[in-house]
């Protein structure tokens, strides 16, 4: 009993990682993208993971100061699901402003092991929903990489 919290974590984690029915990726539409909302990789400085959520090819990747005119991007929004865990439902998703349709979104779920798990280990121990969903096409849900990957399985850039 003394981890109590551990074990309701646990609980809240399973139960909200089969309930779900939007883990993982998903496409809805692929967008054609030209040169003027693009930039060359050497070209671009800053935020590494920035630099990989935005990359499209080795050579392509999305310029930062102009998509976000023509595109709403969320790059891993937290919203805390439970606090005992804590459970989290990450986010990132592409939308095009003009008609506000969602082209593309990663959807993950993350818990902590409980408050003692997160002092004894400065809070770095998580869990991820690592099940594949019925009739997806296998993939794993949870991985970072689904989130910084998204850009490239969404844009096409039109380079010719």
């Amino acid at each position: 009993m003394l981890r109590w919290d551990y074990h309701v974590a646990n609980f809240l984690f399973e139960h909200t990682c089969e309930k779900r029915s939007n883990l993982g990726v998903r496409i809805y539409e692929k967008e054609q993208i030209g040169l003027n909302l693009l930039t060359t990789v050497e070209d671009k400085v800053g935020s590494t993971y920035m630099k990989t959520f935005l990359t499209l090819s080795e050579m392509w990747m999305l310029d930062e100061s102009v998509i976000y005119e023509v595109y709403t991007i969320k790059t891993l929004q937290i919203n805390r699901l439970h606090s005992i865990g804590p459970v989290y439902e990450i986010v990132s998703s592409f939308s095009r402003k003009s008609d506000g349709v969602l082209l593309s979104e990663a959807v993950s779920i993350r818990a902590g092991l409980g408050w003692l798990s997160q002092a004894l280990t400065s809070g770095n121990e998580v869990r991820r929903c690592l099940k594949t969903q019925p009739g997806r096409t296998g993939e794993t849900i949870g991985r970072t990489s689904e989130h910084a990957t998204l850009a490239r399985r969404t844009f096409i850039p039109m380079t010719e």
